[in-house]
């Protein structure tokens, strides 16, 4: 199962890049550069290490690319270099030399303190901590587990209040549509009932002409009888 969705992304980044690979603004400049990256972790998933390698040099961005005219901002640039060292990271781990790793995640995060743009952090702290129990270091595989524990729950405090803010617009967009709602049906009933009453008016002048009409022809017929 696992390989037919390795197949099937495999496929669409292949798409992505395709569509991206003629394209010279700085916009596609980052999407092909996302694309490689993401096809490169996708390969590691699959233990294709020299071809994840490769698409790993792609996706990182040289100084020629970062700030020309139509090139990528350096902002994006440095996270997409940071997410391409923890690639090569990981397949270091994956060969079993955890120490070239190690020293990989250390510099992404002693770059991330100098920038403050990596948005990586509990993958860096996952892989250190599975590096340093790999090593039989205990005490740092366990801080490590313990910042990645923290980090995931930041995380999923931010996700969870993003998403209880779009609950809540969500929420304010119904009511408003109710509101909405509620005041069509207000200003119909109004209308409906100005004309029950114009209808019912209109009715009982007509009963009132009819009865006048009625007692008046048969006050001519008695008073002629009489």
């Amino acid at each position: 199962m696992l390989t037919i969705y390795s197949d099937m992304a495999l496929e669409y980044f292949d798409q992505a890049i395709s569509e991206y690979q003629s394209a010279k603004d700085g916009l596609s400049q980052i999407n092909i550069k996302l694309a490689y990256l993401n096809k490169a972790h996708c390969l590691i998933e699959m233990n294709d290490l020299n071809d994840a390698e490769n698409y790993l040099d792609l996706s990182k961005v040289n100084p020629a690319e970062i700030n020309s005219s139509l090139g990528i901002p350096k902002i994006y640039s440095d996270i997409l270099n940071q997410s391409a060292d923890l690639g090569f990271a990981k397949i270091l781990t994956l060969r079993n030399n955890f120490s070239g790793s190690n020293e990989i995640l250390f510099s992404i995060l002693k770059l991330k303190n100098q920038e403050g743009v990596s948005d990586i952090d509990a993958d860096i702290y996952f892989q250190l901590s599975k590096n340093f129990l790999k090593l039989e270091d205990i005490e740092k595989n366990k801080y490590y587990s313990t910042l990645y524990l923290q980090k995931l729950d930041e995380k999923n405090k931010i996700q969870i209040k993003i998403l209880n803010n779009l609950l809540l617009q969500d929420q304010k967009n119904a009511d408003q549509k109710i509101q909405q709602q509620n005041s069509k049906i207000v200003k119909w009933s109004i209308a409906l009932f100005i004309l029950f009453g114009a209808v019912v008016g209109f009715l009982t002048l007509t009963f009132l002409k009819i009865k006048k009409t009625n007692d008046s022809i048969q006050n001519q017929l008695y008073g002629s009888e009489s």
